[in-house]
């Protein structure tokens, strides 16, 4: 045991680590008290337990225990030694002396019994402030930045400590105001004051021992004794009974420059809601209150009596004033508020809103988890429209029936997808693959085996002999057939009951047997293959996949699931976007704080446990938003990526867009500062005292590494050396750079240092990013290991791209995927390919599969690049003639290839190097992908559509419209049929939940039709709102206007949502908002002319 003496008369015994009491054991401890005990009542009672300082300061500051609460938040200004503490206050009042003769007073006024009263009289006599931040030098200015250098600290610290920012209340616990502790009055009623403990001993509490940036307990008290303090039980009740209701109100009034949101607040339960210290955190994409928030720290909405705050990126709180009511059994508070530009969809407003308080377990709302319905519906064109410009509506079911209108075949026209570069077909004839047995070669014993085990067939090696066998599937790898590695050939042989699968390599020898299988899967019985002979070799070497996991973490079954999709259509690579800002999702040996701490998403505001709640993450563990893959599951999806000959390309998102590895090492650093502050050091990814004022795209400023300091680097080898011993045959390592924030490193000394040092002549953000660049590149190479990246990683301000040659990678490749018409970027993917980097299509406006279906509100995604994309926009892609994509900006409004071009094609630079388009890569970010069911929801079967286009260059692509226009469309066709009557059964065999298409319908002379995007599936009908339905028949009249319409598959098993269908077409929706433009941007001039007549 250890003794301390707290104050006065208290003493604290403090038990040593290894301290135990078993259950009916004692333990007897001797002390040596000054003097002498001779009475009992020498040995005073009611001693007490305490697990934090809350008891103790009780006594010290003689406030009422229930007055205290406890939070956790960075060390406020002022440190000043309290027998065994650091206090850091705050107060108006500065640290001076209240009485005049303080100096006349012995030190022992300054000491115990007398503490309370020396901090409220002669708090500087007596050493109780902090020393004042000023410069003991008066020509700091004229030494530089340069001087402030770490290297100079020391010499900084004595002589410039303001100049070079090493001190000051928002720096260091050493300065600052004494705390202000004036008792509760009509002018204070509402005062309170926030002060930092951290225990310290005795021996260690010198000046110079002092933490920076301390971060410990963080007492609030707040001196009225009225003010309602909130307990966890308001927590729970609020919880569970308060039910919210948000409503997007009007998009279109600020025509895009801000929307209005409203608010309902309702109490279900028989207590009464309270005003108190409890905020509400929730969520937004986009900033709240934007002509306040963020440059305030907070907004007070005016009439309603609630505080908004931006705490980090999405996550929001929204907190009760003074005035809030108090709400009864079924009493609400409405309020409203703006947010920036729109919401258009219902996964604009994000679930799992929280309640918390300081001191207490936050409690995630009930009335707003996951998938329950507390988002009003979107029923105007102020709601659906981000500007009054936006062409999009809803589908009515009139116009769905239109889009989707195809023949419809009632089979399956391709024999395989993707399609094959030739099919022959010999005869009408099948051949029963029953009896078959599969011969193979050793090296391609797993594929056969895959083999046997889909068709159920016996195993034999194959000898030396080249000879055709009878009955038998014969597998051989011959290096000789193509100069592609991927090209191999099928004949089948009816005569002799042979099928010949020769591949150029074992991976070509794969792709043949899932041709094989589709072939079967086509057949009338499953179980046979049609006379043909197939010469087959893939369009691009690249035909890729990537997943966002960071965001929401998705387990190791759901990427096992989508690798088995993606190799059924020969797609080889599977990106996986590992970091991310909102998470780190693979375990690192040696660093455990990466997934200890940003491994998962909760309610801490410090962020020494998890990271904090984004993206309707909740307040706990429990969702999506935390996660991660052990050593072990990597290495699993590495196995299996590899039996489907799927290369897997980790991604590590640098240096933006990396606030959870920033985090991790934050926490890694005060871990280990005060036993070994150079292991802390090591791999820290931040300089202390960098003020740089940016803010990214999804509103973190804290989000960048520094590429300026030695650990950055040490920290990006150290990943990449563990994620190389995990990953057996890594070959590339994508290093992101993308969406670098505007002003990093601008303040910061190390890189301003750097930048005087070398003589920059760019903006120093723009210099530092190559300079990183160039710095990966060279530790990839000297691991072995090519490079990737995205697009803005490669290129500077200007969008001209790094020289290539300065790289010293052998492959260099980069997604290209900004290419929104109306910005001007989409010729980078051109301009990165004529200087020498590999490009990979991944065009936001056709392959990113996180956005919505169709552009309806209920409809998941995200929408800044494309309204919507379905299955027929990908499939009609053109990656060979990138700038004939054009047709349309992100409003809908038509764009024609001049618009963007120019005239002359200024603008659009032509394809030279055409052998650098590598390939094409589906893409689904996940910021609103909260569930396997959603990540299938949007993936399939848009995917198969990129496999399509990677492998298969259709002969329609290289026509002009009208022509390619007509001859696509008989295209699309054949594919939709084959899809609906053959691949979604495949799918579904899987376990893959794709997208159940909505059904389409209309009125002609007087006959009801309906379809869906790929034929084959029931459509349904309900008159009373969904309880009971019935399938659409042949001459089905409704016998009502207006009925609920829905699709099925053929087994009923599966439905879609369900979609209103009014018998009357409604009237164009875009009219109103038409008009609205038009009045508000017609310009109309007139002349007069004058006419004389004279008489005659």
């Amino acid at each position: 045991m250890k003794v301390f003496h707290v104050a006065g008369s208290l003493f604290k015994l403090k038990p040593e680590r290894q301290f135990q009491l078993s259950k009916n054991a004692s333990v007897t401890c001797t002390y040596v008290a000054q003097g002498y005990q001779v009475a009992r009542s020498d040995s005073m009672p009611n001693w007490y337990v305490a697990a934090d300082v809350l008891s103790i300061l009780k006594d010290i500051l003689q406030i009422q225990l229930n007055q205290i609460t406890v939070h956790k938040k960075w060390c406020l200004p002022t440190a000043t030694p309290l027998s065994g503490f650091i206090i850091c206050a705050t107060g108006e009042e500065a640290c001076v002396d209240k009485l005049p003769d303080c100096a006349s007073y012995t030190t022992r006024s300054c000491k115990p019994p007398y503490v309370q009263w020396a901090y409220k009289n002669c708090p500087s006599s007596c050493g109780f402030c902090g020393k004042p931040c000023i410069d003991n030098l008066d020509d700091c200015e004229e030494y530089g930045k340069a001087a402030c250098a770490p290297q100079y600290e020391k010499w900084a610290r004595q002589n410039c400590a303001k100049y070079c920012g090493y001190c000051g209340p928002d720096i260091d616990c050493a300065y600052g105001v004494w705390m202000n502790l004036s008792s509760c009055s009509e002018s204070t009623s509402d005062s309170e004051w926030y002060v930092q403990v951290r225990s310290i001993t005795p021996e260690s509490n010198d000046e110079d021992d002092l933490p920076r940036n301390c971060d410990e307990t963080l007492i609030r008290y707040n001196s009225c004794k009225d003010s309602q303090v909130t307990q966890q039980s308001d927590l729970n009740y609020i919880g569970e009974h308060l039910a919210i209701r948000l409503a997007v109100v009007d998009n279109l009034k600020h025509n895009g420059l801000k929307h209005k949101l409203s608010l309902v607040l309702t109490n279900t339960g028989n207590k009464t809601v309270k005003p108190g210290d409890w905020s509400i955190y929730f969520y937004s994409f986009l900033m709240i209150e934007p002509e306040h928030l963020p440059k305030a720290k907070e907004y007070i909405l005016p009439h309603y009596n609630l505080k908004l705050m931006h705490i980090k990126g999405s996550l929001f709180s929204i907190t009760p004033t003074n005035g809030f009511p108090n709400l009864t059994y079924n009493q609400s508070h409405y309020s409203e508020f703006f947010t920036q530009y729109w919401s258009v969809t219902k996964t604009d407003l994000m679930s799992n809103w929280y309640v918390a308080a300081p001191s207490f377990e936050a409690v995630n709302i009930a009335s707003t988890a996951f998938g329950k319905k507390f988002i009003d519906n979107f029923t105007s064109v102020r709601q659906w429209k981000r500007t009054r410009a936006d062409r999009y509506n809803p589908f009515t079911a009139q116009a769905r029936y239109r889009r989707y209108t195809i023949q419809d075949f009632e089979k399956a026209i391709k024999l395989v997808i993707p399609t094959p570069k030739l099919v022959n077909r010999n005869s009408d004839g099948f051949l029963s693959v029953i009896n078959l047995s599969v011969s193979y070669e050793s090296l391609l014993k797993e594929t056969a085996s895959f083999l046997s085990e889909k068709l159920n067939l016996t195993l034999e090696v194959l000898g030396n002999a080249t000879k055709r066998r009878h009955n038998t599937i014969q597998l051989s790898v011959n290096p000789t057939i193509s100069n592609k590695s991927e090209a191999y050939y099928i004949d089948v042989q009816i005569s002799n009951k042979s099928i010949n699968i020769i591949g150029q390599s074992s991976s070509a020898v794969y792709y043949g047997v899932q041709s094989l299988l589709s072939l079967v899967a086509g057949s009338p019985d499953n179980a046979s293959v049609p006379d043909v002979y197939i010469e087959d070799e893939p369009r691009y070497e690249f035909r890729g996949m990537h997943v966002d996991v960071a965001r929401n973490f998705r387990p190791k079954s759901d990427i096992i699931r989508l690798m088995d999709g993606m190799a059924m259509y020969k797609m080889n690579k599977l990106h996986l976007h590992l970091s991310d800002d909102e998470g780190w999702r693979i375990e690192i040996p040696g660093l455990p704080e990466l997934t200890e701490v940003s491994g998962k998403r909760c309610h801490d505001l410090t962020e020494r446990k998890c990271l904090v709640p984004q993206l309707g993450s909740g307040a706990d563990t429990s969702t999506s938003g935390s996660g991660y893959y052990t050593v072990s599951d990597y290495k699993d999806i590495i196995k299996e990526a590899q039996r489907r000959h799927i290369e897997v390309i980790p991604e590590i998102d640098t240096p933006g867009h990396f606030r959870a590895a920033i985090k991790a090492m934050e926490a890694r650093f005060l871990k280990y500062k005060k036993e070994n502050i150079t292991a802390a050091k090591e791999y820290r990814l931040v300089e202390s005292g960098d003020s740089s004022k940016y803010s990214s795209v999804q509103m973190f400023n804290d989000n960048a590494l520094n590429p300026c300091i030695d650990s950055t680097y040490l920290f990006y080898e150290k990943v990449i050396t563990e994620i190389r011993k995990m990953h057996v045959g890594l070959t590339f390592f994508h290093f992101g750079g993308d969406e670098v924030a505007n002003g990093v490193w601008l303040n910061s000394t190390k890189c301003r240092h750097l930048a005087y040092s070398r003589n920059f002549t760019e903006p120093i953000s723009v210099h530092l990013k190559k300079c990183y660049v160039h710095r990966v590149a060279n530790i990839s190479h000297r691991l072995g290991l090519n490079l990737a990246g995205w697009e803005d990683g490669f290129v500077d301000e200007k969008g001209i791209p790094y020289n290539r040659m300065s790289l010293p990678n052998k492959e260099v490749y980069t997604n290209a995927w900004q290419n929104i018409w109306e910005w001007g970027s989409a010729k980078r993917a051109y301009i990165l390919a004529n200087n020498d980097y590999k490009v990979v299509m991944s065009q936001a406006t056709h392959l990113y599969f996180d956005s919505p279906p169709e552009p309806d509100p209920e409809e998941p995604g995200l929408y800044w690049a494309s309204r919507f994309i379905d299955t027929m926009k990908t499939f009609q892609f053109l990656p060979d003639r990138l700038y004939e994509n054009i047709n349309a900006n992100r409003f809908g409004e038509p764009l024609t290839n001049t618009d963007v071009c120019g005239q002359r094609n200024e603008q659009c630079p032509a394809l030279i190097k055409r052998n650098n388009i590598i390939g094409i890569q589906g893409h689904i970010w996940s910021e609103t992908i909260m569930t396997s069911e959603i990540v299938d929801y949007m993936l399939f079967p848009r995917i198969l559509s990129v496999a399509e286009r990677a492998w298969h260059k259709a002969s329609w692509e290289d026509l002009d419209t009208p022509e390619r226009t007509q001859t696509s469309f008989a295209d699309w066709e054949e594919f939709a049929n084959t899809i609906a009557y053959k691949e979604l059964d495949r799918l579904q065999s899987l376990g893959i939940k794709y997208r159940i298409p909505l059904p389409g319908a209309i009125k002609i002379n007087g006959t009801f039709h309906a379809n869906t995007e790929f034929p084959g599936h029931i459509v349904q009908y309900s008159y009373d709102e969904g309880v009971t339905w019935f399938d659409v028949f042949d001459g089905f009249h409704p016998k009502r206007n207006t009925i609920l319409l829905r699709s099925s598959t053929q087994n009923r098993e599966r439905v879609s949502r369900p979609i209103p269908f009014h018998l009357d077409e409604p009237v164009p929706l875009s009219v109103q908002h038409q008009v609205d433009y038009l009045a508000e941007n017609i310009v109309i001039s007139y002349n007069v002319d004058i006419f004389c007549q004279t008489a005659t």
